[in-house]
């Protein structure tokens, strides 16, 4: 669920009314772009100088994430860039969420064979929680995190019982499998109502961990 995760709070975040684009990107540029190649040529160095292959283009593959973990960064300019051009038109949002959620919808269900498809850098394999994220804008965290609290239980016992039904049918559990959209909007659920209890109050270390989270994963 993480990555979906952290589209949803990228769009939810999102705030192109706020910046010129000029700041936006410089922005950007300092606090995603330069620790996400900085990060991706050392990995790429230490891989090529085990089993060669140094070119520049396989270069520009690894930072774009083909075949590489870093992937989410190439579709989250993307995403930024598209989403700045419509200037937030909900009507747009709605529907760019919908076509992707229809989208991953046929490749769970196995109307669309995945193998054809460019998986990980495929924007439509993340745009709809993107748009969920920005249409979350518009919804006060209370109303947000009071559902997910309420749901909390029931989505708890519903996920521990897909978990089983995983385990014991050696499903599969990712991305595009079965269950996925379900699983995530239970986890999803899960995590806010978990994130929204009062034993996190006056809690220093957490906040300190999430603000370096992105440099951390890298």
């Amino acid at each position: 669920m993480g990555v979906p995760v952290f589209f949803i709070l990228s769009g939810y975040l999102f705030h192109p009314e706020k910046y010129t684009f000029h700041a936006f990107w410089k922005s950007k540029v300092r606090n995603i772009i330069m620790p996400w190649v900085f990060c991706d040529t050392l990995v790429w160095l230490y891989v090529v100088l085990r089993k060669g292959g140094i070119s520049l283009w396989e270069w520009v593959k690894f930072l774009l994430g083909v075949n590489h973990s870093t992937y989410y960064l190439t579709v989250l300019c993307f995403l930024y860039l598209l989403f700045w051009l419509i200037k937030n038109k909900k009507v747009i949002v709605v529907g760019a969420a919908t076509v992707s959620f229809v989208w991953l919808g046929m490749i769970c269900s196995g109307m669309l064979d995945i193998s054809y498809t460019i998986n990980y850098l495929n924007p439509l394999n993340w745009m709809v929680y993107f748009s969920v994220g920005i249409l979350l804008q518009n919804v006060s965290h209370d109303k947000i995190f009071g559902f997910c609290k309420r749901c909390m239980p029931l989505s708890m016992f519903l996920l521990a019982v897909s978990m089983v039904l995983h385990l014991r049918n050696d499903w599969e559990w990712t991305y595009w499998s079965g269950f996925s959209l379900v699983n995530l909007f239970l986890s999803t659920i899960v995590l806010m109502g978990v994130a929204d209890l009062k034993i996190w109050e006056g809690n220093k270390l957490f906040p300190a961990i999430g603000k370096m989270s992105f440099s951390i994963y890298l």
